[in-house]
């Protein structure tokens, strides 16, 4: 649909496993498209039926089609509102569409009813976190959410001094360079880079020191090690378990 950008008309977004649909006009189709997958694919749809019935179905189960060109942009609404009367995506059993009026927004002004939908519906979509910081409490969109922490800068600035004021200094046994760690981290981090921690591992797991060595040779399998680990007692390589070898 890349060679459609700038097609004006009205389009149709269909659920083709329940059959419900969507109705919208815009200048560009091509970006209104575009405009729709982001906030759908984000959670924040306007239509909380369009965008509930996307979470539960999936981006494979709709389409998307064009069902009128409109030559004459000033002509988008009364050709939209044409199909709204037509197919009556307004009503909860057809279709997601919120009003069963067309409106636009190139400069028409909502009514005070389209207005309050809209904001019904953008703050249904919103959750309470709470600043791990300071304890305020804001509704952010749902997209958001997994991703907060701060309420403000100065808040996560404020976060981060506090976990490292009382950082813990300890030597790289490597590069002996004195370096600062969480407190918690101090049974985790040995050394000051990676590395280091690199060279360090090759030091400690080379050769006899690996937990997998055993008599000689490597023993991969937990199952084996563990294996050579309970007979090694008992075990006479001359000749087998309890053998004196003759």
């Amino acid at each position: 649909m890349g060679a459609q950008e700038s097609i004006a008309g009205i389009y149709l977004i269909k659920n083709n496993i329940t059959n419900k649909i969507y109705v919208g006009s815009s200048a560009n189709i091509e970006r209104r498209w575009k405009e729709h997958k982001k906030s759908l694919n984000a959670g924040t749809h306007h239509s909380p039926h369009l965008q509930a019935s996307w979470d539960k179905y999936g981006k494979e189960a709709f389409s998307f089609s064009i069902i009128e060109v409109v030559d004459d942009v000033n002509n988008l609404i009364d050709r939209e509102q044409f199909w709204l009367d037509e197919l009556k995506p307004y009503k909860e059993d057809i279709g997601y569409n919120i009003l069963p009026n067309a409106y636009s927004r190139r400069g028409v002004p909502l009514s005070e009813e389209a207005k309050q939908k809209m904001i019904e519906t953008k703050l249904s979509k919103r959750i309470t976190v709470t600043c791990v910081n300071c304890g305020r409490t804001e509704r952010v969109p749902k997209s958001r959410a997994k991703y907060y922490t701060t309420c403000s800068v100065e808040c996560l600035a404020e976060l981060n001094r506090r976990r490292y004021s009382n950082s813990v200094e300890i030597e790289c046994p490597i590069c002996h360079s004195v370096f600062k760690v969480k407190p918690s981290q101090l049974k985790k981090r040995k050394c000051c880079s990676r590395a280091c921690s690199a060279k360090y591992r090759k030091q400690k797991f080379t050769g006899k020191s690996n937990p997998n060595y055993r008599h000689g040779k490597y023993v991969k399998a937990v199952g084996q090690t563990k294996e050579v680990d309970d007979f090694d007692e008992g075990f006479d390589r001359g000749g087998g378990f309890g053998s004196t070898g003759k």
